[in-house]
């Protein structure tokens, strides 16, 4: 799975210059057929067309039409394999468009046999009586729904009045008084009284608690969609904020948005989270999220909520070698985790490996700001790993009370880095010939992996040391040539030495 991002800029979108990035057509190019199918998070399907000489998507432009795709808007694509590609519609305001599940009913749609359903979504929609809006579809017998704008009469009255056009009056033929529908939500339903007066409807007891309980308010438009069962339909809404409107998704999880990293984010170590989220959402978040990449890596970072941003980035930035006009998405798991893809400055997502690229650097280590400190206690010792913007992470290692040693301890960064190990020289590291390193519990696969032998090497400063290494479960003990590798690199105490598996 890899994606790119199309980028939709005024003269992209008149001259048709619309292209997939060239180091994906480069990779994906050859095994991509000509005929693809563009999918949405809503179930749409559309059958496009891809260009092997030119690297453009035709079609491409007529789907932003319909979604109503403007300038600078964005698209992530996201490629599957075979001939099916995910897209993910994000506007000026980085957040992603929510889209309902009513607007082509998951059929797959070629260009040819679009007709009026060309028409963009945002320029569809025509205001009848009482501030309602309704959207027509071009198959009615098949599918069929009708929007409401919430004004004030529907929220202040006892009874909601909806005005019905004609072309929806089929649906309301069989309906008598005081039956009562069925309105979706996710997975959880309302059900509502409704009222029949000619070709009108007003909705009666249950409507307001449904008001309440969905978190309504004044200026939404409602959508309600008919699920081919009689008195049953399915329900989202979009929400207006600064004359846009914004689909909303009423679950948290799987909202998502992006940002687009400039010198004064990377500079600030922050990055600013678009306000259309709401304050529901920025609500929702502790003050320490979790990041997950796509190799499986976690990173633990603080979040501010005034103004809402992440901050203290600089080290994520510098491991991922992230730099100026990287975008990065962020799709929200619950519970303060965001799924996290980085694309860069040629709109190709970056696949780190699971050993990230930027792991290989040295200099990343050395630029941590950090400092230990020690809790003693009868039988364990804590240590205290203070990050100086004031995060504070306690690692506690066992320690054996006859054990007369240095204090030579360790500490796995398992945030940060992936397949090392720190180790902080005690008091007198060079006295004595055998040190305990305490590896960790959940790094059992590298101390297995790590020589039990006579030998071990270690490498620094392209010279070799050779040092007898002794493994008891998850403890090592360092012996001969130790001594002879701290002298020669002149380790003084309280120093910090970070080892990695090669």
């Amino acid at each position: 799975m890899v994606g790119f991002v199309v980028a939709n800029f005024s003269c992209f979108f008149e001259f048709g210059r619309i292209r997939i990035p060239k180091k994906f057509s480069k990779r994906y190019g050859p095994v991509i057929p000509k005929d693809i199918v563009l999918m949405v998070d809503n179930g749409d399907r559309w059958l496009c067309e891809y260009d092997h000489m030119s690297g453009r998507i035709a079609g491409l432009e007529n789907f932003m039409e319909f979604y109503g795709v403007g300038v600078y808007w964005f698209l992530v694509m996201t490629y599957f394999g075979k001939d099916e590609f995910g897209v993910n519609i994000y506007s000026p305001k980085c957040c992603e468009i929510f889209y309902p599940k009513i607007l082509n009913s998951g059929a797959n749609i070629k260009e040819k046999d679009m007709g009026v359903f060309k028409v963009p979504l945002n320029y569809s929609i025509s205001e009848e009586n009482d501030g309602a809006l309704f959207f027509c579809n071009v198959s009615w017998s098949d599918f069929r729904f009708f929007r409401l704008v919430i004004r004030s009469v529907h929220l202040n009255w006892e009874y909601a009045k909806v005005h019905v056009p004609e072309e929806f009056h089929s649906i309301f033929r069989n309906w008598s008084n005081d039956e009562r529908i069925t309105l979706w939500l996710l997975n959880r339903c309302w059900e509502i009284e409704i009222v029949c007066c000619n070709y009108d409807c007003a909705f009666g007891i249950g409507w307001s608690e449904f008001l309440n309980e969905a978190c309504i308010r004044l200026g939404d438009t409602c959508i309600f969609e008919c699920t081919g069962k009689r008195l049953e339909f399915n329900f989202c809404f979009e929400r207006q904020e600064d004359n846009d409107f914004i689909v909303v998704n009423p679950d948290l999880c799987g909202v998502k948005f992006f940002q687009i990293l400039f010198f004064r984010s990377l500079d600030h170590g922050k990055i600013v989270l678009p306000m259309s989220l709401g304050d529901n959402f920025f609500n929702s978040l502790s003050t320490v999220v979790e990041f997950v990449m796509l190799n499986n890596e976690t990173w633990s970072i603080c979040y501010r909520r005034n103004p809402p941003s992440f901050i203290f980035i600089k080290e994520f930035a510098s491991f991922y070698n992230l730099k100026e006009n990287f975008i990065v998405v962020f799709e929200y798991l619950g519970h303060s985790r965001f799924f996290v893809r980085i694309f860069e400055q040629s709109s190709l997502e970056i696949s780190y490996s699971k050993l990230c690229k930027a792991s290989k650097r040295d200099d990343i280590f050395l630029k941590s700001e950090y400092e230990f400190g020690f809790v003693k206690g009868d039988s364990i010792d804590v240590i205290r790993f203070r990050n100086i913007k004031g995060i504070v992470k306690d690692y506690v290692r066992m320690v054996d009370k006859a054990y007369k040693g240095p204090n030579l301890l360790s500490l796995w960064k398992r945030k940060h880095i992936f397949g090392r190990f720190v180790i902080v020289l005690g008091s007198s590291p060079i006295d004595h010939k055998l040190n305990n390193v305490y590896i960790g519990n959940f790094e059992r696969s590298f101390s297995k992996d790590w020589i039990n032998g006579p030998v071990s090497r270690l490498i620094a400063h392209k010279r070799q040391w050779r040092v007898i290494v002794k493994l008891n479960r998850n403890m090592c003990k360092l012996g001969r040539g130790w001594d002879n590798f701290i002298g020669d690199n002149d380790f003084g105490c309280w120093r910090r030495m970070y080892f990695q598996f090669a």
